[in-house]
C-alpha cells in the first residue's frame, strides 16, 4: 500500500466513525404534548424561551410564556426542549437554589435582604446568628459557648457592595 492510499483509508475510517454522530445531532427533538408543564426551549439562534406548550402540529409549536404572551415557532427552529428546574413566581423563573441549607453549617458571601435572618455554627461549637437590617447591611452576632458567660462575644457588620462594570 502506498502512503496516499493509506491516508485515504484512514480518512474514510475516521469519517465512518464521526459521521453518524453528526447526522444524529441534526435530528429534531421530540416535542411534548400541550399541558401545564413549563419548559426551557432552546432555539437554533441560541435564544432560550421559558414557556408552556399550547399547541403542536407538523410545522409549528405555539408557546405561552409565564406573562401570557403567545409565540408561534417553527419546529425546525427548536434545538432542545426540557422541563425547567425551578418554579414560576409572579411571571419570573426562580431557579432551584442548591444552597438552601448551606447556612446551617457556616456563613456565606450571600447577602441577606432586609428582615431575613439565619443561625448556624462555626465548627459545631461556635453558634452565631445574622440578621439583614437593610438590603445592603446585615449584622452577625456570635458566642463562644465553651468559655462564654452568655453575652455576645463578637458582633460583625456585613456590608453588601454591588458593582456594575461597564454601565454608565
Amino acid at each position: 500500500m502506498t502512503s496516499a492510499s493509506t491516508f485515504v483509508l484512514q480518512t474514510v475510517l475516521v469519517a465512518s466513525v464521526l459521521l453518524p454522530a453528526v447526522i444524529q445531532a441534526q435530528v429534531p427533538p421530540d416535542i411534548p404534548p400541550p399541558g401545564d408543564t413549563t419548559y426551557e426551549v432552546r432555539l437554533a439562534d441560541g435564544s432560550v424561551i421559558i414557556a408552556r406548550i399550547a399547541e403542536v402540529d407538523e410545522e409549528r409549536v405555539v408557546l405561552t410564556t409565564p406573562g401570557g404572551g403567545r409565540l408561534v415557532i417553527g419546529r425546525d427552529q427548536i434545538r432542545e426542549i426540557r422541563p425547567v428546574r425551578g418554579r414560576i413566581v409572579e411571571g419570573e423563573l426562580w431557579h432551584e437554589d442548591p444552597s438552601t441549607t448551606r447556612l446551617l453549617f457556616t456563613a456565606t458571601g450571600r447577602a441577606l435582604g432586609q428582615g431575613e435572618a439565619y443561625v448556624g455554627t462555626y465548627v459545631v461549637v461556635l453558634p452565631f446568628a445574622a440578621v439583614g437590617i437593610t438590603e445592603r447591611f446585615a449584622t452577625e452576632i456570635g458566642i463562644v459557648a465553651a468559655v462564654s458567660d452568655g453575652d455576645a462575644d463578637c458582633c460583625i457588620p456585613l456590608v453588601n457592595f454591588s458593582y456594575a462594570f461597564g454601565r454608565k
